[in-house]
Order: C-alpha cells, then structure tokens, then sequence
C-alpha cells in the first residue's frame, strides 16, 4: 500500500468513526439523501448513456440531428481520418471556439467525443449527442431517488434514528456521512495536487509527478484507492482544460 493510500484510508476510517459517535441529524439525512441522489443518478446515467451511444439511436440519428444544426462548411467539414489524437482535438477545439463555446468548458466535450472517423462537425455532434442523453436520464433517475428516498425517511427513517440520531441507525449513517464528507474534501486536496503537479510538469519540473506516478502504481492496471482518486481528479482537470 503507498503512501498516499495509507494516509488517505486513516483520514476516511477516523472519519467515519467520529461520525459513528456522533450519530447523525434528521437535517443531515435530507442533505444525504440530495447530495446521495444526484451522484447516483449521474453514476447510473453514465454507462446508459455510454450503451446508447455504442447503438445507431446515438452514434447515428442523435449525432447526425446535431450535426444537422452545424454549419456544414469551414472547420465543420474537416475530415478526421488518419488525423493523429492531439490533432484531432485542436481541430475540435477550434470548432467549440467558434460556436463560442468557452474555453473552460470545451474539455467535457472533447473528452466525450464517441465518432472519430468522420467530419468535425460530426464528432462534436456526439459528444452533444452523449451530453444530451446523460442529462435527460440524469434528470429522469434524481427525481425517482429523491421520491424514493423521501418515502423511505418518512416511513423507515425517520422513526429508527433514535433519540438524538444516535441510535443504531443513526450512528451508521452518522458514519456514512462522516465518510462522505472526508472524501470529498480529500478530492479537494487531491485536484489541487494534481494540479500543481500538472503545472510543474508544463514548466518541465516532473519531480511531483514522477513521485505520484510511482506512489499510485499508475504506470500499471493495479486498484488503489489513490489511484481512484487521482484519476477522477485529473479527468476534471482535463474536462475544465484550464492549463
């Protein structure tokens, strides 16, 4: 286990402890149960909308219904074929800048482009396309949470809490929260590592980078909690492609 990992599996476990003395409050159940809702529905929307996409429904009439709204000439008509990745991505980009898209933003798109070997047009109309379809399924199951998970505080929760939210159950979900809180702020501190990292390496200083390349095993296919954590952060970092 690296070193990150272990400091990282200390912080989360204290946390939950702490939580589980400290029970929880029916106030912090409902912001659980909101915060809960809107990951799993992102979580669950991914690899439905990731399915669609991998079918005509999205990598064809979808994509094709965007790029019908495109203009069809310019940067729009470049082929991508036989283009190398980085190539493919500044044609992309140049493309999003002209539609006006800000600069901040354009990473989620080029990260999610499912139709490489056509025009430019047509390759940002998919990862519209999957943008789309995540948001409609994203929207669809965080309604049917929050519904159910109302339901089941009203009717289960609420009346098991104990006095205080420090029955059992509510010392299990006080731990529950003490752990979700712990980790988001470890993903706060683990982007703003990642992004040092990320601007020391522009600047040609790999030291940071070579040490978490080495501390997280991320030259091989071996889980680590690090690993996790540091590859959700760089995504972001890349989706925001603020550098």
């Amino acid at each position: 286990m690296s070193t990150i990992d272990i400091i990282l599996t200390c912080l989360l476990g204290f946390s939950a402890i702490l939580g589980f003395f400290r029970g929880v409050s029916k106030g912090s159940i409902r912001f659980l149960s909101i915060v809960g809702a809107i990951l799993l529905a992102y979580y669950i929307g991914i690899p439905i909308a990731y399915g669609i996409m991998s079918t005509s429904l999205g990598s064809e009439s979808l994509t094709m219904a965007y790029n019908s709204l495109l203009p069809q000439e310019g940067i729009f008509a470049e082929s991508l074929v036989d283009l190398s990745y980085t190539s493919s991505q500044q044609l992309c980009s140049s493309a999003l800048t002209e539609l006006s898209f800000p600069t901040f933003f354009q990473g989620m798109f080029l990260s999610n482009i499912f139709v490489t070997t056509s025009t430019v047009g047509v390759a940002i109309s998919s990862s519209f396309a999957y943008w789309t379809l995540l948001a409609i399924f994203f929207i669809v199951f965080l309604v049917i949470l929050l519904v159910l998970f109302r339901f089941l505080f009203n009717t289960i929760l609420g009346p098991i809490l104990g006095k205080d939210g420090r029955g059992i159950v509510g010392r299990i979900l006080g731990a529950v929260r003490g752990f979700l809180k712990m980790t988001i702020t470890v993903l706060i501190l683990m982007f703003l590592l990642v992004l040092i990292s990320n601007t020391l390496a522009h600047f040609g200083n790999l030291t940071l980078q070579n040490y978490l390349v080495s501390d997280l095993c991320l030259d091989n296919d071996n889980f680590t909690l690090g690993k996790l954590l540091y590859q959700t952060c760089n995504a972001f970092l890349g989706w925001i492609n603020v550098l």
